[in-house]
């Protein structure tokens, strides 16, 4: 089978968040690719054929309907299966966004595959990339508006696994996910009390028997780590942070953030940056 290929070269480029490329390949048989690491995160989208797809030191062989992801820094090979070659389409994208979508989708080189039966609507969104890209001009918005779609549809999906695992398990346990799941919205302890039909008090007991906290100091405690998280990243403002963590207002948020971590938002965000960018510094001296 002669080799086929086109695609597209997005020349847009931002930092936050960038379909860089995208296309559409046949390969001949047995073509391999790599060992080789990429530079960026992609989603391939097999739609004939079949291969074979090895990543951290995983071998899955794949078919027409299944997607897999690289993610960028980590050795792949692809191997094009011999009497029926796969083809596929590819989006690549970047950006300082992309690593916080990936965790929350859990999505990662120890996770990359997407099954046939789970990927429809999301095959359906790299392909319409992938022409949208060789039709028109550079629009990173409208890309990245498909991009964020496929992760929104990844988030569902989780989600829903999720739940469905949680059927039957402890109380407890049901809390603690919903909690979990709900902290960056502005959620109150009542508002799980409905969702579990539970007496206020029982909740509280079975937080504390479990893990020596009430619910309203768990959830207080997720929000809090995961603001430390973000602001980690120069990325996004303080009041941004506190808004998509949950946060009723800012001030809320400085206070609980001072109380806990004994420093002020703004002064743990230039504490962490300067100590990476000074281990940085060292390191290359070195």
């Amino acid at each position: 089978m002669k080799e086929y290929r086109w695609g597209f070269d997005n020349l847009a480029y931002n930092d936050i968040l960038f379909v860089s490329s995208g296309g559409f390949e046949v390969d001949e048989s047995e073509h391999q690719y790599g060992p080789k690491a990429r530079t960026g995160y992609m989603f391939f989208y097999i739609v004939r054929g079949k291969g074979k797809y090895i990543c951290n030191n995983q071998e899955y062989y794949l078919k027409a309907g299944d997607i897999f992801m690289v993610e960028p820094g980590h050795i792949v090979t692809f191997i094009a299966d011999r009497n029926d070659p796969w083809s596929y389409y590819w989006i690549r994208f970047t950006g300082s966004f992309i690593n916080q979508l990936i965790r929350k989708v859990e999505l990662s080189f120890r996770n990359p595959v997407l099954l046939n039966k789970e990927t429809e609507s999301i095959s359906t969104l790299i392909v319409s990339m992938v022409y949208y890209g060789k039709n028109h001009e550079e629009d990173n918005f409208y890309l990245n508006s498909l991009l964020m779609q496929i992760f929104h549809l990844l988030e569902k999906k989780q989600k829903y696994e999720k739940a469905n695992k949680l059927v039957g398990q402890p109380l407890f346990q049901r809390a603690k996910y919903y909690l979990n799941e709900n902290y960056a919205n502005e959620i109150t302890i009542s508002d799980l009390i409905q969702e579990l039909n539970i007496d206020r008090s029982y909740l509280y007991r079975l937080f504390v028997k479990n893990i020596g906290m009430g619910p309203q100091e768990y959830l207080l405690d997720c929000r809090l780590k995961k603001a430390s998280e973000l602001l980690k990243s120069a990325s996004g403002s303080i009041l941004f942070v506190s808004k998509i963590c949950g946060f009723p207002s800012y001030q809320s948020f400085y206070n609980h953030f001072k109380k806990k971590y004994k420093i002020s938002p703004g002064k743990f965000r230039n504490k962490y940056i300067y100590n990476r960018t000074k281990d940085v510094i060292e390191k290359n001296i070195k």
